[in-house]
């Protein structure tokens, strides 16, 4: 196993078990398990609030000399991003963002689609409705709007979450391409004390 997975592997155990002694009563429900998939692929953030770990159920395989990576969903480039994997339009595809501590997330930053340029922003699908689902079992709801523009939607109230998992429920389908793209995905959090 290569360094990377083994790293990320330890830092979920590690999250897991930080969720359940964050707990405290013996009534309290312990947090999931994150959500994952055969074939899933991650990449590491090493932020302001801390380590993010993101993991995608499928990537796209790489075309024409770009990629699709679940770590363009962070990166400070323009022109990239993570593109589902599998046939159709990616309903029930899904991206989970684990934290390395409890946080509590207040909102959600996206640039839906593939924001190359307008022309692939429209070839491409792109959400209209993600359900996210939290490490205490609590899900939201959320309608993307079909826009270039950098979005940051609250979550109202806050909710306390150990990772928090984005499934595409439906998209705006492209005029070219059945691919689900999102060019940037992060949360607005802070940690638990």
């Amino acid at each position: 196993m290569g360094c990377r997975f083994m790293t990320f592997l330890a830092a979920t155990v590690f999250s897991t078990a930080l969720a359940m002694a964050a707990q405290g009563s013996k009534d309290a429900k312990p947090a999931q398990p994150r959500p994952r998939a055969a074939g899933e692929k991650c990449s590491v953030l090493r932020g302001q609030t801390g380590t993010d770990f993101y993991c995608a159920s499928s990537v796209l395989a790489p075309q024409s000399g770009s990629s699709y990576g679940v770590d363009h969903l962070f990166s400070n480039k323009t022109g990239e991003a993570w593109v589902e994997g599998k046939p159709g339009q990616g309903i029930g595809q899904w991206i989970t963002i684990d934290f390395k501590a409890p946080r509590e997330v207040k909102a959600l930053i996206i640039r839906n689609g593939y924001q190359k340029d307008s022309e692939t922003f429209s070839k491409n699908s792109r959400i209209s409705r993600l359900r996210l689902v939290f490490s205490e079992g609590e899900t939201r709801a959320i309608a993307v709007p079909d826009t270039m523009d950098l979005q940051t939607i609250a979550i109202d109230p806050p909710v306390r979450s150990f990772w928090v998992q984005f499934i595409i429920d439906d998209v705006y389908p492209g005029s070219a391409y059945s691919d689900t793209a999102i060019s940037k995905l992060f949360v607005t959090s802070e940690p638990v004390r």
